[in-house]
């Protein structure tokens, strides 16, 4: 079984490595304003290549959002959409259907 390596000592560790330990700042980037991880992908990144065992992500992570396809499919749909709607307005506006 991995050790259990913390958020908290992760993030102690980064600002230790940055020389940042005492600015408030810099920790607040590690942090939402909830007090939740707001760096949690770096962490368990880190974690997976030093075999360690990390933290069980916040609440309302969705784990799938790491997945390399997401940004294309969605950059892909929105210029589908745009797409769809630029040709609907040509087949609208030469259907001879008047607006007024």
């Amino acid at each position: 079984m991995a050790e259990k390596f913390t958020y908290a000592a992760w993030v102690a560790m980064e600002l230790r490595d940055k020389e940042l330990s005492a600015d408030q700042e810099a920790r607040a980037q590690y942090w939402s304003n909830s007090g939740k991880i707001a760096k949690y992908d770096e962490y368990r990144e880190y974690c997976k290549l030093n075999k360690l065992q990390p933290d069980n992500p916040p609440e309302g992570y969705w784990e799938s959002k790491e997945e390399p396809w997401h940004k294309p499919v969605g950059i892909a749909m929105g210029m589908t959409g745009i797409l769809v709607w630029f040709i609907a307005g040509i087949i609208g506006g030469a259907s001879g259907q008047s607006r007024y």
